[in-house]
Parts: C-alpha cells; sequence; structure tokens
C-alpha cells in the first residue's frame, strides 16, 4: 500500500523504457456524444466512447441557443480588442466576458 496503483503499473515490464505500448483512454465520461465524433475518428479509430450519464450530456438539447438542437456546442465570433493591465501580464476580452455573462443568464433562466 506505500506504492499507488498507478506506480505498480508504470513498474511493468510493459511499460519499460524503450516501450512501444500505448495505452489509449476510450471511454469518455463528460461529454455528449455528438462532441466526440471527431477525436473519435481522428485520434482513436473510431472507438472512443460515450459513458456519461446521458441525462445530463443530453439536457440542454433543444436549448433556442444552439443553432442544432442535438449539437451542443456553440461557437461566437467576438470582435473586440485583447486588453491587460498595465502591471499584469494576463489578457482579458471584454467583450468575450460580457458574451459569456448573456449566455450564463440565459441558462439560468432555462427551467431544465
Amino acid at each position: 500500500l506505500a506504492r499507488s496503483m498507478l506506480e505498480r503499473l508504470i513498474g511493468l515490464p510493459i511499460y519499460a523504457d524503450g516501450s512501444t505500448h500505448v495505452t489509449r483512454l476510450v471511454r469518455n465520461y463528460r461529454s455528449h456524444g455528438a462532441l466526440l465524433t471527431l477525436p473519435s475518428r481522428l485520434f482513436y479509430l473510431s472507438e472512443l466512447r460515450e459513458c456519461a450519464d446521458t441525462k445530463t450530456t443530453r439536457s440542454m438539447e433543444g436549448w433556442e441557443e444552439l443553432r442544432r438542437p442535438s449539437f451542443p456546442l456553440l461557437f461566437y465570433g467576438c470582435r473586440s480588442a485583447h486588453l491587460h493591465e498595465v502591471d499584469s501580464p494576463s489578457y482579458f476580452n471584454l467583450v468575450e466576458a460580457e458574451k459569456v455573462v448573456e449566455l450564463i443568464q440565459k441558462l439560468l433562466g432555462t427551467r431544465v
């Protein structure tokens, strides 16, 4: 019990230096299946599987902000400048932040 399961697994010969063994995690427990299709095809030999609770992942299907009711992904183009404070290296974008606030307010007004 002094070593984690991951440490013990990594210590196996199959994972030794120079090993060409690759482990792919193919069960996705977070995303809607429609959002998994492209990465599954491109990176997982079409083996990526939706394992999330569909009651959660499909809860916003039909929301009026979605261009396609069964595809829960939004893209918004915001024309504005990235700003930063004089004493900070971090950037922020007020127009993008305002759009996020607007969408959150719409979500909060939606009864699911």
